[in-house]
């Protein structure tokens, strides 16, 4: 979804693991080539930085410092920002558009709620269409990618699921933007209870994104007086830079 996707079904998704991997094999050579399984749990110390640092022989300074930071959104902020990308204008134009779209993501990210997850039914159907590359994988790795049931009743089940939207996670978003941008943004157009019709959730997002427009480039919110006496003053500019011959006489 952070990626633009406009439709919700991931089960239909393949991700052709092996074509990505295998690669490497071709490239370099399978026995220049580690490949492991991603299992917080077994790297040392719980960590994919100091595992990978001594799976390759680097020593980290004694006063080096890992940051962990959590950069996934909530299952709230994923159902809005989802909703933007159903409901909205589109990924946006121009030359900002690239900062506008980061920027909007901050604020997401900025707000709490529940772990994205997807139901146990997605996660079946996905690895029934990657079988063939699961099965690869495995006998690559020399162990088993095999997980247990996922029991999570707040996991996503469908699109509908997804976008039944709280105006809770509207407000806490509008807020989220405000602290970390100095902009309110109007909760008018919202219903006073829940659940939030999508489009509407979608408006609140692209309000925030005109607003960030505004904070790039002071040009857009200049009144119409303003822009007129800029006009003029251009226009001023103009005629005193004209040559000799064109000057005005009495």
């Amino acid at each position: 979804m952070k990626h633009g996707r406009g439709h919700f079904n991931p089960g239909s998704m393949k991700m052709l693991y092996r074509d990505k991997f295998e690669k490497f094999d071709r490239i370099f050579g399978r026995e220049n080539v580690t490949l492991r399984k991603f299992d917080p749990a077994t790297f040392t110390g719980k960590c994919a930085v100091t595992d990978f640092c001594e799976q390759t022989g680097v020593i980290l300074p004694a006063d080096f410092q890992i940051k962990r930071v959590n950069e996934s959104l909530s299952r709230e902020a994923c159902g809005m920002l989802f909703a933007y990308r159903k409901f909205g204008p589109g990924y946006g134009v121009g030359k900002n558009v690239i900062k506008e779209n980061i920027a909007l993501l901050k604020a997401f990210q900025d707000m709490s709620g529940a772990k994205f997850d997807l139901a146990d039914s997605i996660y079946r159907k996905a690895a029934k269409r990657e079988a063939e590359d699961f099965k690869w994988m495995e006998e690559r790795l020399s162990t088993s990618l095999a997980e247990k049931a996922r029991e999570n009743p707040a996991a996503i089940k469908d699109e509908e699921d997804l976008l039944t939207i709280t105006r809770e996670s509207c407000e806490e978003f509008a807020a989220c933007f405000q602290k970390r941008y100095g902009v309110g943004l109007s909760l008018e157009q919202l219903p006073a209870t829940s659940p939030v019709d999508p489009a509407k959730a979608a408006e609140l997002v692209q309000s925030a994104r005109l607003a960030l427009q505004r904070l790039q480039d002071p040009k857009t919110s200049r009144t119409p007086w303003q822009k007129a006496r800029k006009t003029s003053a251009r226009a001023i500019r103009s005629i005193l830079r004209l040559p000799r011959r064109f000057a005005f006489r009495r």
